[in-house]
Order: structure tokens, then C-alpha cells, then sequence
């Protein structure tokens, strides 16, 4: 993910807060994932 999104300087941090989110909950997950999609335009090299 991180090399993916550069931009996101705190990436690590980033995934340290998504993986428990497996765990309580979906809500987060589902809130990043639509943000990532809506970087999706971003990606294309």
C-alpha cells in the first residue's frame, strides 16, 4: 500500500491503525477502502 501512495507520509502508521480494524470492526476499513478508491485516478503511471 505505501508504495502505492506515496503521498501518505504516515503510511506505516496508517496500516498499524487498519490491521486491529479487522478485528472491531469493519466501519474504518470501509472508510479507508472508499478513500483509496477515490485515489484510484492517482495510481495510473
Amino acid at each position: 500500500m505505501c508504495h502505492v501512495i506515496p503521498q501518505w507520509e504516515d503510511c506505516e502508521t496508517i496500516e498499524e491503525h487498519v490491521t486491529p480494524q479487522w478485528s472491531t470492526g469493519t466501519a474504518q476499513w470501509s472508510t479507508l477502502t472508499a478513500h483509496l478508491s477515490s485515489l484510484k485516478p492517482q495510481w495510473r503511471m
